[in-house]
């Protein structure tokens, strides 16, 4: 029988830049939990009338709270004076923390390869950024990150609610809930499932532990990797 793998979310604080109390999803997708933590993030802001959706990029030491290399990449339609003309441009997001809605941002810890495969997106974004149109905008620029860490996120078409970022990200968590959840790597799924579902699952399947499960305390789930 294929083995059934397991993969943790914790839940953590970002310090003084997001809500107190907030609750952070992070999946762990290092293929040595000892290794040092590379962190891609994926988020949307709330305080505009449709959203906005931007990458986080950090490293930090195992041992230690302190992040290193911290950087926000928010994609944006140039503007004249206010209104904005159909030329994308890449800036400095870092406004955005404050402006994380509950549930509004994800975190995947990867390894250093698949780290810089996701900052090489957002440097070539930075440096030759598409036109920004209604098909092409800041989602696009998440899903292209999400790509190069080996997650296939759904396509934002499939509801009509998701073509907005905030909406989107709400999908996202809706998908990871789902039976199905989202694809990793092409031949895995990645599924948010309460704790007494994840241990029934784990206990009938031979497992591979990759990560300590940390309880919400109100609802504790727990993410699994399953094969497809």
């Amino acid at each position: 029988m294929k083995p059934l793998f397991f993969l943790v979310v914790c839940f953590f604080w970002i310090g003084g830049f997001t809500h107190v109390d907030a609750q952070k999803l992070e999946i762990d997708l290092r293929s040595d939990t000892t290794d040092k933590k590379y962190i891609v993030g994926l988020a949307v802001r709330n305080d505009t009338y449709t959203g906005h959706a931007f990458v986080i990029l950090y490293q930090q030491e195992n041992k230690t709270a302190e992040k290193q290399d911290f950087k926000v990449y928010g994609y944006y339609p140039k503007t004249i004076g206010t209104v904005p003309i159909p030329i994308g441009v890449v800036k400095n997001d870092a406004n955005c923390l404050k402006h994380i809605p509950p549930n509004g941002d994800m975190y995947f810890i990867v390894d250093e390869a698949a780290y810089y495969e996701a900052k090489a997106v957002l440097e070539r974004w930075t440096a030759n950024p598409p036109a920004f149109t209604l098909i092409i905008n800041c989602i696009d620029m998440l899903d292209e990150v999400a790509m190069a860490i080996g997650v296939n996120l759904p396509s934002r078409y499939n509801t009509i609610k998701s073509l907005v970022p905030e909406h989107y990200m709400k999908y996202l968590y809706k998908k990871l809930s789902s039976p199905k959840g989202i694809v990793y790597n092409k031949k895995y799924r990645l599924r948010l499932v309460p704790s007494s579902d994840s241990l029934q699952m784990i206990a009938n399947k031979p497992s591979k532990v990759l990560g300590q499960f940390v309880s919400d305390t109100a609802n504790p789930k727990w993410i699994l990797q399953t094969l497809k």
